[in-house]
């Protein structure tokens, strides 16, 4: 699909976005390797054991925090898409604030209780005592461990992507040290669990210090906080929880069947696949996250053509990653994936691993096409068709196929059910995009559902899109033009055309930034009697004061932006994502 200038700004955006966040989450995925490394080496079966018990406990606050993280990302991406800063910056507090308040709750109750907690995830025996060390020390990382994702998100927003992965290797690194140092003092699990917490907990710091810089342009503001949207980012980020609960449900599914109908090889061939899967999902979801900022900015906007054409890009970019990354498992399946794992002393369990990475490597591009439309549907605020897809892909086709198929051809039956999950969720949703639109679906814009009351029809739009101060000089016209065409009164199309073109000009001069190419976007609607103007460019940040109607020095200078402001019924400017965004109502 080949992409015009309009797209451009779009997809840059996303792809830098999407670049931090893949590197954020794999970065982060490095501590749980060195500890079950420096545990397995160490500390002993036991302690290893005990830690296997306390997995269950990162994927809950994973689930916690993906609520508040998507659900903020989605309103946050409408906020941008309409300007609202002050209501960017009391969405953060508020949700800052929530998460902080859930980690308290749950330090207390790890602190207090650390023994029911490990009988409750499972432990028996010998193993009780190490898993209550780890989840009492563990506790006090509960709020850093929730509170980084949230972080992580906003600090893109603020232009700061580049923190959240330093903060990533910052953690790391001072994880692995103080696994090391907890090894070498013989501190036992409490150690361990420790040194996740305080590694956590630095990390945290470093990305907090992000906020107290004067050139922020987010600040925890508690004035102004709507309590009631803790419903709606709830409802809207309930799809994450609802994936990473299924999670959990499958994997405990899968061992039981595997543990009842196969052998100890077979267990341990799906817990290699299960040690990889993260690394594999860092990718996709990370994908899935940016498509839900990038698409909740544009429905904020409510340009449908604009969402149409970045969801096709996001699709194309998103299949063609995880088809690189499937190749990549199927190439190397057996050296160095499998014998990283298992080595070579044992060559049944080798061949099996192989195989067991290799079926699951086909399913890799499906399951990327249906976390896009999962983060697509939750910018969209579609939360039912989100959850749908998370419990129906994530755990019932998977599970009851499974246990259907290992009946029929054993455990390949298993491996094939990866594959036929995700493939059978995109049937079962065509049937449900055709239902709602009583037609079979066709096109990706049938599968975008939207409303038919979104953006505006050709006639009341126009979009502009320039690279070159040259192709200024028709700005002015084209606009005056637009506005005319729709009744608009002399006075305002001439004002609109005049500010946007001297608007377009300032953004498309030398700023001395390293931006390798210029870019301005221009967006015009009328509807219900009011033209809305968005512009959006990729320079540097814009001079508020050229703004102010009681600015009379060099008048010569932004005289229009001034006139077409005092006309306008709202206003708003912002920075935000790389991106100065403009929006007038008139």
């Amino acid at each position: 699909m080949k992409l015009s200038k309009k797209d451009v700004i779009t997809t840059t955006t996303f792809r830098h976005l999407l670049i931090i966040q893949v590197l954020s989450n794999i970065t982060g995925l490095v501590g749980p390797f060195i500890d079950g490394i420096v545990i397995s080496n160490f500390l002993g079966s036991v302690s290893m054991a005990a830690f296997g018990i306390a997995t269950p406990i990162p994927i809950v606050l994973a689930a916690i925090s993906g609520i508040f993280n998507s659900g903020s990302q989605a309103l946050a991406g409408r906020y941008m898409g309409r300007g609202q800063v002050k209501e960017l910056n009391s969405l953060m507090t508020l949700v800052v604030l929530g998460t902080t308040a859930i980690g308290a709750l749950l330090t207390v109750i790890m602190v207090c209780f650390p023994a029911s907690v490990a009988a409750l995830l499972g432990a028996q025996g010998e193993i009780v005592a190490d898993c209550a060390d780890y989840v009492r020390s563990l506790a006090f990382g509960v709020i850093p461990i929730l509170l980084t994702p949230v972080l992580v998100g906003f600090l893109q927003i603020d232009q700061d992507g580049k923190r959240a992965v330093t903060s990533a290797l910052i953690m790391s690194i001072a994880n692995a040290a103080m696994d090391i140092l907890t090894a070498v003092l013989h501190l036992g699990m409490f150690g361990m669990g420790l040194a996740t917490a305080i590694s956590q907990a630095i990390a945290v710091g470093y990305m907090l210090l992000h906020f107290t810089k004067k050139n922020s342009k987010l600040k925890f503001i508690p004035k102004g906080m709507q309590f009631s949207k803790l419903t709606v980012i709830l409802a809207t980020g309930l799809p994450s929880a609802v994936y990473h609960f299924c999670n959990v449900l499958r994997i405990g599914a899968l061992n039981r069947l595997l543990v009842n109908r196969c052998d100890t090889k077979t267990v341990a061939a799906f817990s290699v696949q299960n040690s990889l899967t993260p690394i594999i999902m860092g990718c996709i979801i990370g994908t899935g996250v940016t498509t839900l900022l990038v698409c909740s900015v544009i429905a904020g906007e409510e340009n449908r053509r604009s969402l149409r054409k970045t969801l096709a890009y996001i699709l194309k970019l998103g299949v063609s990653i995880a088809f690189g990354l499937a190749v990549f498992v199927f190439a190397f399946a057996k050296v160095p994936l499998a014998m990283m794992f298992c080595g070579s002393s044992d060559p049944e369990l080798l061949t099996l691993v192989t195989r067991v990475l290799r079926f699951f490597s086909v399913s890799i591009p499906f399951t990327m096409l249906n976390m896009i439309l999962i983060f697509y549907y939750q910018s969209m605020q579609k939360n039912g068709l989100s959850n749908f897809i998370c419990i129906f892909d994530n755990a019932v086709f998977l599970i009851a196929s499974a246990y259907l198929l290992s009946d029929l051809i054993g455990s390949d039956g298993v491996w094939v059910s990866f594959l036929i999950a995700e493939v059978m969720i995109l049937i079962v949703l065509a049937f449900i995009v055709g239902f709602k639109q009583h037609k079979i679906p066709t096109s990706l814009h049938d599968f975008m559902l939207l409303p038919d009351d979104f953006g505006v029809d050709v006639d009341h739009r126009m979009n502009i899109t320039a690279t070159s101060l040259d192709e200024v000089t028709t700005i002015s016209e084209d606009i005056i033009n637009f506005c005319e065409k729709q009744g608009i009164d002399s006075r305002r199309s001439m004002a609109a055309g005049l500010c946007m073109e001297e608007f377009a000009a300032a953004a498309l001069a030398d700023d001395g930034s390293a931006r390798k190419l210029p870019y301005v976007d221009i967006y015009l609607t009328y509807k219900n009697g009011e033209l809305k103007i968005r512009l959006r460019d990729n320079g540097v940040p814009f001079d508020t004061a050229k703004l102010n109607p009681d600015n009379t020095s060099d008048i010569g200078d932004a005289a229009s932006m001034r006139i077409v402001t005092s006309l306008a019924k709202d206003v708003s400017y912002s920075s935000v994502l790389g991106l100065n965004v403009f929006s007038l109502v008139l």
